[in-house]
C-alpha cells in the first residue's frame, strides 16, 4: 500500500471510530481550521513522508546501451529502416534515461543514439547527441570518431565551415592522443580524405547558383511539428495581458466574474493566449513529452536524478529543475502511485511550490507581486491568502479589485489563482476530508523535500484551498493522435492539466462560442463562430449539447461544479446530434431573426418586420459555399489544413447570418474547423 493510502485508511478509521468526527469536521469554517484539525490528530503526528522516486543505475543503463550497439549493428547491412533501428534507439533512451549523470555510461549512450538518429534522418537530433557525448567523458579513440561522425551531420545539411572545425579539432584531438602510431596514421588518413570530400563540395557550391538539395534529411521531422503561437486578434488587452482587445473583464451577482466582447468578433479570432500558472503531465505523457514545455520529444535529454521525466533540451530541463522538479523528484512516485490520490495532486503541488517560491519563502503572498505594484499586490493578497476568511469574503475582495493598466490581470499573479471559487460550502464532509487528508499529505512531501521552511498550517491551508479549486477550474493540456498520420484516424488524448488564471473567467455553456487548444503547454481561445459586441464569452466544461442530452449535462455540472446550466442549448432543449441529423433547416430574417421557414429561394420580403432581401440570393450563395466546403473536407484529410480553415470559415460566416440554431450544418462546419485548429497544435502519429 502506498504512503498517501496507508495515510487515507488511518483517516477513515478515525472517522468511523469517532463519534460525530464528521459532524465536528463539518462545522469548522474555512480552510485553516481544516488544516489545524488534521494536523492535531494524535494518529498523525509521526506520519512521514521518505524518498519515493526511481534512480538511476549504471549497471542497468550499461546493459541497455550494449543491447542497443547489438541491435543496430545487426541493422548497419541493411538499408531499410527497420523495426530493429527503432528498436535500437529506444535501447539508447532507455540507457540514457537509467545513465547517472556524467557517466561514461550516458556519453557512450549518447554516441549511439546519435548514430540511429542519423540513420532515420533525424539529422539536428544527431548533432545533439553527438555534441552532448562530446561534452562527457569519453575515451580518445571514441571522442575522436565522433568529431568525425559531427563532421558527417554538417555535411548532410552543406554547414561546410562547422564540418571542417570537427574535423580538424579530431586530428588535433589525434595528435596529442596516446593511441599507437599505427592507429593514428589510419584515423589521420580517414580525416584527411574527408576534409578534401568536404572542400570539394563546398567548391561545387559556390559554382552553382542555386545549393543542391540537402542530403540525408529525409520525409520525418528533427521535431514533431507544432505551429507557432498565434497572435491575439484585435491587439493584447492592457488590462488582462494574456487576452485580446476585444474583451473586457466583467462582474455581477448572478454571473460572478465573466469576459464580454467590446467589439463585433469574427469567427477564427484569436482571443486568448495563455501560458499556465502551474501544469502537469500525467506519468504515461511524461514518457515522450517533454515535462516543462509538454511538446512530444523524439529524443529525450533524463533528469539528472530521476528516470521518470524527459525533456526536449537542457534549457527545459534546468529550467524545470529551478522552478518546480526539484521539489517533487525524490517523491514523485508518490504523488503519482497512489492508488486514492487524485491524478490533480501534482498539479495542485506544483501550484503551491510555485507560490511558495521555493525553499526559504513561509507565505505565497511574498511571491505575488510579479508585474504588479508591489504594497498594493501584497495588500490584496495577504487579505486573500487570511484563511479565517470566508470564501463569500475572499470572493467579494477579489471582485473589488479593478483591472486596470496599472493592476492588471496577470496569468503569472499568485493572487488570480487565488481568487478561482472553491465550491467549498457545496461539498459534503467526506468530501473535504479527504481533500483536507490531501493537503496534509502533499505538506509533508514538501516539508521533507525543504525542511524547516514551512509553515504547516498556512501550506496545508493553501493546499487545501487550490485542491478545491482545480477541481473546477483546471483545464486539460492534450494532443491528437493520427494513426499513420491519417486525419480521420484523429483521437484527442489527455497529456495533463492546467491553471490558466484568464481563460478560468469564461463562464460555460453547453453551446460554447470559442474553443481551446493545446500549443505545448499554452492554451489558445478562438471564437468558433460569429461572436456581437456586448455578448458573453462562453466556454465549454466538458458536457456538450451534442453528445449528452440536457439530464445528463445537468447531472454532470452540478456534480462537479455545483450550479445548474441555462445557456441557450439547456433553455431551448436543443436535440443531440444523432436527433440533429434529422431536422430540417431553418432560416431566420437577417432584419429581425424571426424564423422565415425551411425554403429561401422565393423570399424577397420578411412577413414580420417586412424588410427586403434577396433570399434566393443568398441561398444560391450557401449552395455554392456547400460545394466548396465539401472539397474542403478533402483538403482536411489531405493535411491542407489553412486551405480547409478559410472555405469553412467563410461557409459557417455565412450560414450564421441566415440559419436558425442548432443547425446540423453548420455544427458539421463547425467541427471541421475545429479539428483544424487542433491539429495545428499538438499532434503526434502512431503505428
Amino acid at each position: 500500500m502506498s504512503a498517501f493510502d496507508s495515510l487515507l485508511d488511518i483517516v477513515w478509521q478515525v472517522a468511523r471510530s469517532e463519534e460525530d468526527f464528521l459532524t465536528t469536521f463539518a462545522r469548522l469554517q474555512g480552510d485553516r481550521q481544516r488544516a489545524e484539525k488534521i494536523l492535531a490528530l494524535p494518529q498523525l503526528q509521526d506520519f512521514c513522508v521518505t524518498d519515493d522516486f526511481s534512480g538511476k543505475c549504471e549497471t542497468r543503463a550499461e546493459a541497455l546501451r550494449l543491447l542497443g550497439d547489438r541491435c543496430y549493428l545487426e541493422t548497419t547491412a541493411s538499408t531499410s529502416e527497420s523495426a530493429d533501428v527503432k528498436a535500437a534507439l529506444e535501447l539508447y533512451t532507455s540507457a540514457i534515461k537509467l545513465a547517472p549523470h556524467g557517466s561514461r555510461s550516458l556519453a557512450h549512450s549518447y554516441y549511439g543514439r546519435s548514430q540511429v538518429l542519423l540513420r532515420l534522418g533525424y539529422t539536428s537530433l544527431a548533432l545533439e547527441d553527438a555534441e552532448r557525448a562530446l561534452r562527457l567523458k569519453l575515451p580518445q579513440q571514441d571522442a575522436i570518431k565522433l568529431l568525425v561522425l559531427t563532421a558527417v551531420f554538417h555535411q548532410q545539411t552543406r554547414a561546410w565551415i562547422q564540418a571542417e572545425e570537427s574535423l580538424h579539432e579530431a586530428l588535433d584531438k589525434l595528435r596529442n592522443s596516446g593511441l599507437e602510431n599505427n592507429i593514428k596514421a589510419t584515423m589521420a588518413g580517414e580525416i584527411i580524405c574527408q576534409l578534401k570530400t568536404i572542400n570539394e563540395s563546398k567548391e561545387e557550391d559556390k559554382s552553382k547558383s542555386k545549393p543542391r538539395k540537402k542530403v540525408g534529411t529525409k520525409s520525418p521531422e528533427a521535431r514533431p511539428r507544432v505551429s507557432e503561437v498565434p497572435d491575439l486578434t484585435y491587439g493584447k488587452n492592457a488590462n488582462m495581458p494574456a487576452a485580446s482587445a476585444a474583451l473586457r473583464l466583467c462582474q455581477s451577482l448572478e454571473k460572478g466574474r465573466y469576459m464580454e466582447a467590446t467589439r463585433d468578433i469574427k469567427m477564427g479570432s484569436v482571443l486568448i493566449v495563455e501560458a499556465p500558472y502551474a501544469w502537469s503531465l500525467s506519468r504515461e505523457a511524461m514518457v515522450e513529452h517533454c515535462l516543462h514545455c509538454c511538446r512530444l520529444v523524439q529524443a529525450p535529454v533524463p533528469c539528472t536524478e530521476c528516470t521518470t521525466v524527459s525533456y526536449c533540451c537542457e534549457e527545459c530541463r534546468d529550467n524545470s529543475w529551478q522552478h518546480y522538479h526539484r521539489f517533487e523528484c525524490r517523491v514523485l512516485n508518490h504523488l503519482l502511485s497512489a492508488k486514492e490520490l487524485s491524478k490533480m495532486a501534482l498539479l495542485v503541488y506544483r501550484t503551491a511550490v510555485t507560490a511558495y517560491g521555493g525553499v526559504g519563502s513561509t507565505k505565497p503572498e511574498d511571491n505575488v507581486a510579479s508585474g504588479k505594484d508591489t504594497k498594493v499586490t501584497k495588500h490584496y493578497s495577504a487579505q486573500l491568502l487570511d484563511s479565517t476568511s470566508t470564501e463569500q469574503e475572499a470572493c467579494t475582495l477579489l471582485n473589488s479589485i479593478n483591472t486596470t493598466q496599472r493592476f492588471p490581470f496577470l496569468s503569472n499573479d499568485y493572487a488570480s489563482v487565488y481568487g478561482q471559487v472553491t465550491n467549498s460550502s457545496s461539498r459534503t464532509p467526506a468530501d473535504i476530508l479527504k481533500r483536507t487528508t490531501t493537503a496534509f499529505f502533499l505538506m509533508r512531501c514538501y516539508s521533507h523535500i525543504a525542511p524547516n521552511t514551512v509553515n504547516e498550517v498556512e501550506m496545508t491551508t493553501t493546499l487545501l484551498r487550490h485542491l478545491q479549486s482545480c477541481s473546477c477550474n483546471a483545464y486539460q493540456i492534450t494532443e491528437q493522435i493520427l494513426t499513420d498520420g491519417n486525419v480521420r484516424s484523429a483521437q484527442e488524448i489527455e497529456l495533463g492539466g492546467a491553471v490558466y488564471p484568464t481563460i478560468s473567467l469564461c463562464n460555460h455553456s453547453c453551446s460554447p462560442n470559442v474553443v481551446r487548444h493545446s500549443y505545448g503547454k499554452t492554451c489558445i481561445v478562438r471564437a468558433v463562430r460569429p461572436i456581437k459586441k456586448g455578448e458573453e464569452i462562453l466556454d465549454n466544461y466538458g458536457p456538450h449539447f451534442l453528445s449528452n442530452n440536457l439530464e445528463e449535462r445537468h447531472k454532470d455540472l452540478h456534480t462537479q461544479y455545483f450550479f445548474k446550466c441555462n445557456c441557450k442549448a439547456c433553455s431551448e432543449k436543443w436535440p443531440t446530434v444523432d436527433k440533429l441529423q434529422f431536422q430540417v433547416t431553418q432560416y431566420k430574417c437577417i432584419h429581425c431573426s424571426v424564423n422565415i421557414g425551411s425554403n429561401l429561394s422565393k423570399l424577397k420580403i420578411c412577413f414580420n418586420c417586412k424588410k427586403k432581401c434577396d433570399y434566393g440570393k443568398i441561398a444560391k450563395r450557401l449552395q455554392i459555399l456547400s460545394g466548396e466546403y465539401n472539397r474542403a473536407l478533402e483538403d482536411l484529410l489531405q493535411g491542407r489544413l489553412h486551405e480547409c480553415l478559410r472555405t469553412c470559415i467563410e461557409y459557417c460566416d455565412a450560414m450564421d447570418r441566415v440559419v436558425i440554431h442548432p443547425n446540423k450544418q453548420f455544427v458539421n462546419c463547425q467541427q471541421a474547423v475545429t479539428l483544424c485548429w487542433s491539429l495545428l497544435g499538438n499532434t503526434s502519429t502512431q503505428k
